[in-house]
């Protein structure tokens, strides 16, 4: 009886890890392919399934009050859920709707930035000379040079 118990036990187990791995395989298939469609697009997919966020490139986290405006002004008009200042020092603007990603880029006028598969997302530096008091080398102008030359890739 417990060996038949283990043996149905063992079935059991492959069954389940062939279903969770097939269906893996399926969800990652849809979302590359939904990546793919939307990142030529500089859209990513929200966990809502109706939604998507853009990621505007800003080299090195540098941005003007103009430019801030600008991106409130654009999310507030496409009522968009929030803005987040990401990891990566960008400001994506979240919760807007498929139809508008691509009225949105245009009124925003900026590069998409790098979102999709293995990239640089974007070089970090800190203010350096360029801004900070203590800064003892162009850190900033450094960090835009490597931006240049990295960006995507």
């Amino acid at each position: 009886m417990v060996q038949q118990c283990h043996y149905n036990l063992n079935i059991l187990r492959e069954i389940v890890k062939d279903r969770v791995e097939a269906d893996i395989s399926t969800t990652i298939e849809e979302v590359k392919f939904e990546m793919l469609k939307l990142g030529e697009k500089g859209a990513i997919p929200q966990r809502d399934k109706e939604t998507y966020a853009i990621a505007p490139h800003i080299p090195c986290g540098v941005v003007n009050p103009d430019l801030l405006r600008k991106m409130a002004d654009i999310a507030e008009k496409y009522n968009a859920k929030a803005m987040k200042i990401t990891g990566a020092t960008r400001i994506a603007i979240v919760g807007i709707k498929e139809e508008d990603v691509d009225a949105i880029w245009e009124e925003l006028g900026m590069d998409k930035g790098a979102a999709v598969g293995l990239c640089v997302r974007s070089i970090r530096a800190c203010p350096g000379n360029t801004f900070c008091s203590i800064g003892k080398q162009d850190a900033l102008g450094l960090g835009m040079k490597l931006d240049v030359l990295y960006h995507g890739y």
